[in-house]
């Protein structure tokens, strides 16, 4: 998304971050063409939009000077100035500012403004269904611990804020060890409220944390082995704010049991006279889904696909 500058008669006071007290001044040019001095009363009224925020309750304040005199032919500045404290919740703040005649208050008008206030951070994070534990086969002799049969775990997001990078580092799901690095991206020039899919950030593969002070990562990869593990994502926002996300993932290499209906000795199926389908059942069990379950993962038996060729 691209901002483009746009002459008009609103006043913007843009999108602010939560968690830091703003201060922000903005000018309102008044002119008066006619050939006597005219003062106006200046009123600032809040209007409560569907999903917009309380300004009251959050001590969002616009303040103005409350008499203003333009006098003939004079063109005039006047301030308008917004105080945002850092305890103001995520949300719209907009109103107008009326501005009334004192002598012919049939002369008014109305400045509409607005300010958006927003907690930096993601919208979520999540990797693919086709990674996450029942489907993700890792192969344990192929190089880099590529996943067999192309299913990689791939990582997905969605920016609330900009961002300037994201570092990937796995971790051990039950002790909370970080246990190496993964990868780094640059998060610079990715859009903000937009599904991003980083393909090929995940290669089930890290490089050790070796605890040497010289030499604290290792050049060696290793696989990830069966078991629980957590992603552990450090991103750094363009104001220099640093933010920890994880997401839960299971290495699982062992093949679910499954049995189905055309489970026989004979390889042929017999047709009756006129029948176009023959029903089919398949009862499926992995012990790895208890464990998954255990570690507080949201995942049962359903989440199993299979390919029928």
């Amino acid at each position: 998304m691209v901002a483009i500058e746009e002459t008009t008669g609103g006043m913007s006071f843009g999108e602010l971050y939560t968690g830091t007290d703003h201060s922000i001044n903005k000018q309102v040019t008044l002119q008066n063409f006619e050939k006597e001095n005219k003062k106006f009363n200046a009123n600032v009224h809040f209007q409560l939009i569907k999903g917009g925020t309380d300004p009251k309750v959050n001590g969002v304040k616009v303040a103005i000077n409350p008499v203003i005199q333009v006098k003939k032919n004079e063109t005039k500045n006047v301030t308008v100035s917004l105080t945002l404290p850092k305890t103001a919740k995520e949300g719209i703040y907009t109103g107008y500012i009326i501005l009334t005649n004192q002598k012919d208050k049939n002369e008014q008008y109305r400045i509409p403004f607005s300010v958006k206030t927003i907690e930096e951070g993601f919208h979520g994070f999540a990797i693919n269904k086709a990674s996450t534990m029942l489907e993700y086969r890792i192969s344990q002799t192929e190089p880099m611990g590529m996943a067999s049969g192309n299913a990689a775990p791939t990582l997905s997001f969605n920016m609330k804020t900009p961002m300037e990078k994201m570092e990937l580092v796995w971790q051990d799901g039950k002790t909370g060890q970080d246990l190496g690095y993964v990868s780094s991206m640059n998060l610079s020039n990715k859009n903000t409220n937009t599904h991003i899919i980083a393909i090929g950030a995940l290669l089930g593969s890290y490089y050790p944390f070796t605890g040497d002070p010289d030499h604290p990562i290792s050049a060696i990869a290793e696989n990830l082995k069966p078991g629980y593990y957590k992603l552990k994502m450090i991103s750094t926002s363009v104001t220099g704010k640093t933010f920890t996300n994880y997401v839960d993932h299971y290495v699982d290499i062992e093949q679910p049991e499954v049995t189905t209906s055309l489970d026989q000795e004979s390889p042929f199926i017999e047709y009756k006279a006129g029948q176009e389908t023959y029903p089919f059942s398949m009862q499926i069990s992995d012990p790895q889904v208890k464990e998954m379950q255990d570690a507080g993962m949201e995942v049962d038996l359903s989440d199993t696909t299979f390919n029928i060729v």
